[in-house]
């Protein structure tokens, strides 16, 4: 446990800052004198929805991991927050750093733009957890690749037993 005034007690001139949105207890590291924050999983400084920014590593300041962020309104607040602090170096979960006199004002445009994604399973309707723990997650929403692929799969086999069927009736 971190203790409640923020500081980090190994680390001199570090901050811990509370981050919730990605997951409950999510928190990131500030020092502000070297303008250097390490965001966790608050946010990312890649694309992780595209293959080729994944293989690029192109940076660019993003949302937090969509399938596993459980509350997109505690995930906006927590990057505003970030924001607020005008960090010049972002070093997050998922990306490589962003750094320089630009980052400051990105990061303001990108928490000020901040939206939740369009697709997931939280999205419409956070996970709950408190200090023991997880509450209540939302039902899952549905795999449309998933169901069409188990679909398929039933028109083959069906396809299949139909063909043998009718094999062995003309064979008689």
């Amino acid at each position: 446990m971190l203790p409640e005034d923020g500081t980090v007690p190994p680390l001199p001139g570090w901050r811990a800052i509370p981050t919730p949105g990605h997951t409950a207890g999510h928190v990131s590291f500030w020092n502000e004198a070297d303008g250097v924050l390490l965001a966790g999983d608050a946010l990312a400084t890649m694309n992780q929805e595209s293959w080729m920014t994944t293989a690029t590593m192109r940076r660019e300041l993003r949302w937090p991991p969509i399938p596993l962020t459980t509350d997109w309104d505690a995930a906006r607040e927590s990057v505003r927050a970030l924001a607020a602090l005008r960090p010049r170096t972002v070093a997050a979960g998922h990306g490589l750093p962003k750094t320089g006199g630009a980052v400051p004002d990105a990061l303001s445009r990108f928490a000020a733009g901040f939206a939740r994604p369009s697709h997931g399973r939280y999205v419409n309707e956070p996970a709950r957890a408190d200090a023991r723990g997880i509450i209540s997650v939302p039902r899952p929403v549905p795999d449309p690749v998933g169901s069409g692929l188990w679909a398929a799969a039933g028109v083959a086999a069906l396809g299949t037993i139909l063909v043998l069927t009718h094999r062995e009736g003309v064979r008689r």
